[in-house]
């Protein structure tokens, strides 16, 4: 695939190879993969999928820099961020690759040990902590994981653990399990006798993770 110096190129596809991006004037190297590149300044440049936290993750770092930051969601993409260490700097990128992610991961903890409240909930506030606290996570995760495993796509979790192995695919497998049963639990707990059955939640469950297969392979094309 020809460099294209004046096109952008989203983060989130299938292919793998590097292309050349311009900012600020100077040709940046956009990089696919979670190994740092050095451009003509000497800094090592890397690329991540969630905007939001891994800049903060950046930012935490010694002397990380964002020069890139769309969190716009696009029709190949739902954001990116591009940033920038001085050569020589110590940093993990599987952590920022990650962060985003450990980010949602505690929502879900949090809404989760919330729903043990012993007095009821409001409904709007039962509502509000299991989808935009538990379902809108998973769904993320999950819309991340799903390339991952299905077609070994270029994301942060390839970036993060490497090609995929079927030990991941296992533990995935182990924690998608985990996820529905207790998002099954906190529906009873939240919801108490405004809560769905087991029979209505499986079906509820199987339609979300082929809406989010469905977005997942339209976006991957």
């Amino acid at each position: 695939m020809p460099h294209d110096r004046h096109r952008r190129t989203p983060v989130r596809k299938k292919r793998r190879e590097a292309e050349c991006l311009p900012i600020s004037g100077r040709p940046a190297l956009r990089c696919r993969h979670a190994t740092p590149h050095q451009n003509d300044a000497g800094a090592e440049r890397l690329d991540a999928d969630r905007p939001d936290a891994s800049a903060a993750k950046v930012h935490s770092d010694r002397r990380g820099r964002v020069i890139d930051f769309v969190w716009w969601p696009s029709g190949t993409e739902w954001g990116h961020m591009q940033y920038v260490f001085p050569s020589g700097t110590p940093y993990s990128p599987t952590a920022i690759s990650l962060s985003p992610y450990a980010f949602w991961i505690f929502f879900c903890l949090l809404a989760w040990l919330l729903s043990f409240k012993r007095s009821a909930w409001p409904f709007w506030a039962a509502s509000t902590l299991y989808i935009w606290l538990f379902v809108v996570p998973l769904a993320d995760i999950a819309n991340t994981a799903l390339p991952y495993i299905l077609w070994d796509a270029n994301n942060d979790f390839q970036r993060a653990f490497g090609p995929v192995r079927p030990m991941f695919t296992f533990l995935a497998i182990a924690l998608a399990v985990s996820a529905v049963s207790a998002g099954f639990s906190m529906n009873r707990r939240l919801y108490r006798e405004r809560a769905v059955g087991g029979r209505a939640y499986g079906i509820l469950a199987v339609a979300a993770a082929l809406l989010v297969l469905a977005v997942v392979s339209i976006r991957l094309g």
